[in-house]
């Protein structure tokens, strides 16, 4: 007699399969978790973020409000990408092992989250296992997280979509009841999502918004007594949903925006997918060419926001899919899942429609919600996260209803051209070996030894160079981060409010400049120069200044600091250290 196998061993068959994804993802951040993140200079600031959440929770100051970087004025952390929640959480981990050992940890967890809980929900959606487990490999490790790895917020917030997703199902299309209680469980994942990416909750309102409108297009001349019951219950749910919300992520909206440096008016993105970009791989996926990489230059979104590649496999599988859902009389379900992938693609292109690289002043439903205040700082690729997940819900819901949409005699060719077709579409989105855009930070002695004690606790500290680039700026907040944030840094790269309009960059006196610009040319200041610095100095900005030797004239700036900030340098460790005079 055979033995059945164990049906949770059968639930856990994609797990190595992820585990080998993530590997390819992340083998260099695998191999040394306290190395470069992806992402670049952001990488640098959520480690950033994470150590000053640490740092003030543990001497129990506002961990909402800093002036540890853009010395004396600071910054309101709930404008930024601080991900508030999991810092918290994590702030344990980043004590006793660092901030970047904390981020990394995150980066490699969200995308096998994301496929675990896509899984999940796809499951109970369809009951069918490989239909779940179809859809979490693409949704979890697709083009999105390939190329967005670096993006945590992102990374981490787009774990809650498939239960958003889910949910909102429930809510439009059962009669359940109990309004209550789905109301309760998705005002607490927004409420939660909300603690980790206001991006990611905004995308998915907006997308949710467009699509009830449609759907009430689409059904408005329906059994009107029964629909306007209907309408009743999905604002109940949503009502009690966004109270919920509020209650869990209220105290921490009302300090972004009652709160000091509130930022009145965002960025707008010109960050948007190309009509082609659905079929031209980026640079993150491992069947890109070369002529790939030439075309996807020509798209608005080049690099790790290029993230709407589908190819034509998978797009013919989804459309196969739809005709097998639409047979088997689901045509309510394909109706929806279609408009509201459609919604977000037409959202990820941006205000106007490009093809390979071409403007066509076509405008899109972005070009008039992107002036709704707040949301305009919302990147229009990034709409591609739904986009792909209506995409996984889709092949989940088409492989579940195989069995049933077929004959007795077709069947089985059906299931494998339909596996073929999955198989080869999941192929070709497979991720391209290692981490990207790993920023590699050369920190001095001087700030990871008790040499740095020279400096006193809480001083405000000029570190030079620093440049207004990211790069450069993100350099000096290692430095800071490596120190324990013993010092408060002039400038920095994060999201500034400087009367009410936002900056990347950190808020520099005259005497910095000037400093900056001799250690750049060589050149001495004038008299000129040196005076007006001198008066910059005056008005109290800075307890010290930090010249190390990746500055590229370090004895010019030397030389130029007594005139400037009445000091005489001294050489401590390998930096020269200058305690400003006034």
């Amino acid at each position: 007699m055979t033995r059945r196998i164990p049906r949770w061993l059968v639930a856990a068959l994609p797990v190595p399969l992820w585990l080998l994804l993530l590997y390819i993802l992340f083998a260099p951040l695998l191999r040394d978790l306290g190395g470069p993140l992806p992402g670049g200079a952001d990488s640098i600031l959520y480690s950033w973020y994470f150590k000053d959440i640490q740092v003030s929770l543990w001497n129990g100051r506002n961990p909402f409000f800093t002036t540890a970087m853009n010395a004396p004025t600071g910054l309101n952390l709930m404008w930024n990408t601080a991900i508030v929640l999991p810092a918290f959480l994590m702030t344990p981990v980043t004590a006793a092992l660092g901030a970047g050992t904390s981020v990394a940890l995150l980066m490699i967890a969200a995308p096998l989250a994301a496929a675990a809980v896509c899984y999940r929900v796809l499951y109970r959606m369809t009951g069918n296992l490989t239909a779940g487990a179809v859809g979490g490999t693409l949704y979890g490790f697709g083009p999105f997280y390939a190329a967005q790895q670096g993006h945590v917020h992102l990374t981490l917030g787009a774990v809650f979509l498939p239960l958003i997703l889910s949910l909102g199902y429930r809510m439009v299309a059962s009669d359940d009841p109990s309004w209550r209680q789905l109301g309760w469980r998705l005002g607490v994942v927004v409420g939660v999502t909300m603690l980790i990416s206001e991006e990611i909750v905004a995308i998915a309102a907006i997308v949710a918004l467009l699509s009830l409108v449609v759907l009430a297009l689409r059904y408005r001349d329906r059994d009107r007594d029964r629909t306007r019951v209907h309408r009743a219950r999905i604002a109940k749910t949503a009502g009690w949903a966004a109270g919920v919300a509020f209650v869990i992520c209220g105290p921490f909206l009302l300090y972004q925006f009652l709160g000091p440096l509130v930022i009145r008016q965002g960025f707008h993105s010109s960050l948007a997918l190309d009509l082609l970009s659905t079929l031209r791989p980026g640079q993150s996926l491992y069947f890109a060419t070369a002529a790939d990489a030439a075309a996807t230059r020509r798209f608005p979104a080049d690099g790790v926001e290029n993230t709407g590649y589908l190819g034509p496999v998978l797009i013919l599988a989804t459309v196969l899919a739809c005709v097998v859902l639409h047979r088997a009389g689901q045509r309510a379900l394909v109706f929806w899942l279609v408009s509201t992938g459609a919604i977000a693609f037409g959202l990820s292109l941006g205000t106007s429609v490009r093809v390979n690289g071409t403007q066509t002043y076509l405008p899109t439903p972005w070009f008039f919600l992107s002036r709704v205040p707040v949301l305009e700082t919302v990147v229009p690729a990034r709409f591609s996260v739904v986009t792909l997940l209506v995409v996984a819900t889709v092949l989940a819901f088409g492989i579940a209803a195989l069995p049933r949409s077929a004959g007795d005699r077709t069947r089985q060719r059906v299931r494998w051209v339909a596996a073929v077709l999955v198989v080869v579409g999941l192929a070709a989105c497979w991720p391209a070996a290692g981490s990207r855009d790993r920023l590699r930070v050369a920190t001095p002695q001087f700030f990871t030894t008790s040499a740095v004690d020279a400096i006193g606790r809480n001083s405000v500290v000029l570190a030079l160079p620093q440049s207004q680039s990211p790069n450069g700026a993100a350099a000096v907040m290692k430095w800071q981060i490596d120190a324990d944030l013993r010092f408060s840094i002039i400038g920095g790269y994060s999201y500034f409010s400087r009367d009410g309009q936002p900056h990347y960059e950190g808020d520099m006196p005259s005497y910095g400049a000037l400093l900056q610009q001799i250690g750049v040319t060589g050149v001495a200041p004038t008299a000129a120069q040196t005076s007006t610095a001198r008066q910059s100095l005056a008005a109290g900005v800075g307890d010290y200044v930090v010249v190390t030797d990746q500055v590229a004239h370090p004895s010019a700036v030397v030389d130029a600091l007594p005139g400037i900030a009445g000091c005489a340098p001294q050489r401590v460790s390998d930096v020269y250290l200058c305690k400003i005079v006034r």
